[in-house]
């Protein structure tokens, strides 16, 4: 996993289900690196709210799960995968 250890908390955002932000989860906790794990259990927590801001703020394109690191939001399980690989 990147270099995420000495840093602040990476967030991580999905459904509340194991889903497809399961292997985001292993691969922090392998890793040993701290995180924020969000879970959205209503549609409108995600899109009434955060999804809006996300996009306002840190991506056109946001999406689920997500991958937040500072000031960068990545989208999309896969691309979640290679931002943190």
């Amino acid at each position: 996993l990147r270099d995420l250890a000495p840093m602040a908390p990476i967030e991580i955002g999905y459904w509340d289900i194991r889903g497809l932000a399961a292997p985001l989860r292993m691969m922090c906790d392998a890793a040993g690196v701290e995180y924020i794990d969000t879970q959205y259990d209503t549609e409108e927590k995600w899109f009434d709210q955060d999804k809006p801001r996300l996009i306002q703020t840190m991506s056109p394109l946001a999406n689920l799960p997500y991958v937040i690191d500072g000031e960068k939001c990545v989208c999309q399980s896969t691309a979640c995968m290679v931002y943190l690989g």
